[in-house]
């Protein structure tokens, strides 16, 4: 049986049980709107996307054996875009908290285990992980970028890159009575979002996301009997409110469904570039009607990476490519994670913004 000795460190850190109190962010948008099965890996640095505009007419009448009558065609553009890049690192260096017995490791080690090596490799997959979610985090806040109607960003060095969705400035409309003023009526203007996508052979919304506010105010409404049409006396099938929903891992509150529409407030929240300020992915004034169904009118696109050693490998066409050295100088492990996404809606025109509050 081979030898057991205790690990000297163990002294210098205390015996507890591993408590993760990082915050994890939020990922509803993009498990709603764009699943595995949409993501879409580009072979070329370039990414065209095409669409068409305006409305088809009637065919005309002629005579009998008459000629043809020519119509007109439908108008398009094209926009030619690169994917933004996300190049990050984080770096290891050797020092003594390596061979520190963290929480929950065991107390015994066997002769020959080498724990320095352990913990390193401990370290590396948790400092990656750690790299992935902000990868993620990033996606998400583009997906809510997209339903305002433009990715605006900058990048370091002072660049500015703005990418503008088609979707129309209709689209994006006030309630002529705020939620939380007296004479509401949300049933109508929640009939008004539906009526404006119709024009666009829209298939209809399948959720509604609101921000706090939003939120705030359509809770006050059922508990101030502000709503009088979703009584269940009334006769009128409406929808039904929910006061006793409790928030889901993803950040998900159940509000109610309304205009057949369920309706929830969604608590995922992001570090504002430059300020660093924490910022609601939904506006917090607005709820968001978005149609998720056809799943093919959306695209969560990946560009090529632009690495000499991920191209020499045949990896550079990917979602993410990590890669990793050792600064021989400084004796430090440094640790890369690519990628280059862009998710992008093809009917833009489907999804509405509106403003309660």
């Amino acid at each position: 049986m081979p030898e057991v000795t205790i690990i000297e460190a163990t002294t210098k850190r205390a015996m507890t049980e591993v408590v993760n109190l990082r915050t994890e962010g939020k990922k509803a948008l993009t498990e709603m709107l764009f699943p595995s099965a949409q993501e879409s890996v580009q072979t070329s640095e370039y990414l065209q996307l095409d669409q068409l505009t305006g409305e088809h007419g009637m065919a005309p009448f002629v005579e009998k054996n008459g000629k043809a009558i020519a119509i007109g065609e439908l108008n398009g553009d094209s926009m030619i875009i690169s994917c933004p890049t996300i190049n990050i690192k984080r770096t290891l260096t050797c020092s003594d908290e390596l061979l520190l017995r963290a929480a929950g490791q065991p107390v015994f080690v066997v002769n020959g285990v080498d724990v320095y090596k352990e913990a390193a490799e401990a370290k590396i997959v948790e400092d990656l992980a750690a790299l992935d979610e902000t990868i993620n985090n990033r996606v998400e806040w583009m997906i809510s970028q997209l339903l305002v109607g433009e990715i605006s960003y900058s990048v370091e060095g002072g660049a500015s890159f703005k990418v503008t969705t088609a979707k129309p400035a209709g689209n994006t409309f006030t309630v002529s009575t705020l939620w939380d003023a007296a004479g509401a009526t949300p049933l109508l203007d929640i009939k008004k979002a539906k009526r404006l996508v119709q024009p666009y052979s829209g298939p209809g919304f399948q959720v509604a996301l609101c921000g706090q506010n939003a939120s705030d105010a359509i809770s006050l409404l059922l508990e101030q009997d502000k709503v009088t049409a979703i009584k269940t006396e009334s006769g009128i099938a409406a929808g039904l409110g929910a006061l006793i929903a409790d928030y889901q891992a993803n950040g998900m509150l159940y509000l109610g469904t309304f205009g057949g529409i369920p309706h929830f407030e969604y608590a995922g929240m992001y570090k504002a570039d430059g300020t660093g300020t924490a910022t609601s992915f939904i506006r917090a004034d607005y709820i968001e009607y978005i149609c998720t169904a056809r799943s093919d009118m959306r695209s969560l696109y990946y560009g090529p990476i632009r690495d000499m050693e991920a191209i020499k490998d045949g990896m550079h066409i990917t979602r993410r490519f990590a890669n990793s050295d050792v600064d021989k100088d400084c004796g430090t492990y440094i640790a890369w994670l690519k990628s280059r996404p862009l998710p992008w809606f093809k009917r833009p025109d489907w999804n509405v913004s509106m403003k309660v509050v």
